[in-house]
């Protein structure tokens, strides 16, 4: 019996731990779960067959610990959220594939596949199955700059898998997938540098701490009635501070110039449907006069 040294130094990566805020995992999470169940509906009808997804489990590793993770014959798919830098992955067990490739063919599909290499032809017919899967991946993260999946290539021997450095941080999101009587696990894998510019869309920065303490918000602002989504609202701007005569005003002729104080163009009063809402400034915008907001209009 050997007894280990208790002693011994293990290695531990420290980034894997901290590369996802507890945020970011949890939105994650949640737009991951809802991307399963919508996943799910859409290949029972496209296959014609039961096909069930659940979410197991969304974690950071680095790259050379996603591929060891691996077995030794798998079926990779390497492709591009364009226009995001960086190149993702997603793993699936060939006999999961085979069974979805003979399901297509017209086949029963009763049982997963043999654990064989995928051949050109049966390559090509999954592909289908992986953009249904990536399409539906792209609805769940609209956010700019809308990424659009783009296919590159495939891979069957994680050991010769070079897409990135060993030592870059992948987000890792594996499914559970049922189907012809059997389980098998769908990997995704994004380089964190692809998904950090969604990241920062799905999860603004923190507040500073002292904001913390300020006042809890009034109430919400009553929500929009869209019955007034195409009603027509008069606007106009006005000037003030100009003063004629009434024997000024009444020889008034076409033509004549009305001096006006240059501070005036900055004082715009802009009237909703002959109410007052906001202070503005003249301009133009192109070949259109334009008045610019700078501010609302004072309480009476």
């Amino acid at each position: 019996m050997t007894v280990s040294d208790p002693t011994e130094t293990q290695l531990f990566d420290f980034r894997q731990g901290s590369i996802l805020s507890e945020r970011q995992a949890r939105i994650l999470q949640q737009r991951h779960e809802e991307l399963a169940r919508a996943l799910a509906d859409r290949l029972t009808l496209w296959l014609r067959s039961d096909f069930s997804l659940r979410l197991a489990r969304v974690a950071a590793v680095s790259h050379a610990g996603f591929t060891a993770s691996l077995p030794a014959l798998t079926h990779l798919t390497l492709f591009k959220l364009d226009p995001l830098r960086g190149l993702c992955l997603l793993d699936t067990p060939p006999p999961l594939a085979i069974a979805v490739v003979e399901r297509l063919l017209g086949g029963a599909a009763q049982r997963l596949g043999e654990a064989r290499a995928l051949t050109e032809v049966e390559i090509a017919l999954f592909d289908q199955w992986t953009q249904i899967l990536l399409e539906e991946w792209q609805r769940h993260f609209p956010e700019p700059p809308a990424p659009k999946p783009q296919l590159l290539g495939h891979e069957s021997a994680p050991r010769f898998l070079q897409s990135s450095p060993p030592d870059t941080m992948m987000v890792e999101v594996v499914f559970e997938a049922a189907f012809a009587d059997g389980k098998a696990p769908v990997q995704l894998a994004f380089p964190y540098a692809t998904l950090e510019p969604l990241l920062r869309q799905l999860v603004p920065s923190e507040e500073p701490a002292a904001q913390e303490a300020d006042p809890p918000p009034g109430p919400p602002s009553p929500a929009w009635n869209s019955v007034l989504d195409d009603m027509k609202i008069a606007v106009s701007a006005h000037w003030t501070g100009l003063e004629m005569t009434a024997r000024a005003v009444a020889d008034l002729r076409v033509g004549e110039i009305i001096p006006l104080a240059p501070q005036a163009v900055a004082q715009a009063q802009v009237r909703l449907a002959g109410r007052a809402k906001f202070t503005g400034r003249l301009g133009t915008c192109g070949p259109q006069w334009a008045v610019e907001l700078t501010g609302p209009a004072a309480k009476n």
